[in-house]
């Protein structure tokens, strides 16, 4: 009778085992992945990590960005109890200054949580930067010059130096030259010029070099839409 009393309770706890297996996914370390405050212009990336936490196999069915700024790669998406899975997360942050939150939403057969949402964040400070990365040339006019600026910000914490200046595009001109020194916490006035020799889109970029080893390189776009004068001849007095 203890015999099958003992059987009968094993049965009981196997089956109830299996009746209440079921995945459920874990992202290490919490729900949002934080890059904290950053100096950088080029896209930032990071790894995080992907768990079953639960008792039966996991099955991840999408990741899904919710921009087309954030990349994703995960190297597995069947994971077995405690198994571990490595999600590569990129963050192109463009011309983001500030505060940034991007999201990815990770779906699976969790049948608790379908749907995971990680957060991504950081705090971009760009201590040389413009304030377009941009000149627009407007009322552009064929045979004529046209105008366009924006102001370059250095707060890096020492003088910057443009070592070289290139300029890419007819006719483009600007007022930036090499040996031009920027102060600490300084701004400098960046003027592109061009006169088109035809009507239609019109496009240049001044190629900056600088002497900062995390900025060496700025580059500005330049264009304008080009069209033909159609203002009034010159006519003499006394003529129709």
């Amino acid at each position: 009778m203890k015999t099958f009393f003992l059987s009968s309770i094993a049965l009981f706890i196997g089956t109830a085992t299996l009746l209440f297996a079921q995945p459920k996914l874990e992202i290490v370390g919490g729900d949002t992945y934080d890059w904290g405050i950053v100096k950088t212009k080029n896209p930032l990336s990071g790894k995080v990590q992907i768990k079953n936490a639960g008792n039966k196999t996991l099955t991840i069915s999408d990741v899904q960005a919710a921009c087309g700024c954030t990349g994703t790669i995960l190297d597995n998406k069947v994971l077995q109890p405690n198994e571990v899975a490595t999600l590569s997360v990129t963050l192109n942050t463009g011309s983001n200054v500030g505060p940034i939150m991007k999201t990815v939403r990770i779906k699976s057969d969790d049948p608790v949580t379908a749907e995971k949402v990680l957060n991504l964040k950081a705090n971009i400070t760009l201590p040389i930067r413009l304030s377009v990365p941009y000149v627009v040339l407007s009322n552009l006019k064929v045979g004529q010059l046209a105008n366009g600026e924006t102001v370059l910000e250095n707060k890096s914490g020492k003088d910057l130096t443009i070592t070289s200046v290139e300029l890419v595009g007819n006719g483009l001109k600007t007022n930036i030259k090499p040996n031009t020194v920027i102060k600490d916490n300084a701004t400098f006035k960046i003027v592109g010029s061009a006169i088109a020799d035809k009507a239609g889109y019109y496009s240049g970029t001044i190629k900056l070099k600088t002497d900062d080893p995390d900025y060496s390189s700025v580059d500005i776009i330049v264009y304008g839409q080009a069209t033909e004068d159609k203002s009034p001849a010159f006519a003499p007095q006394g003529m129709k």
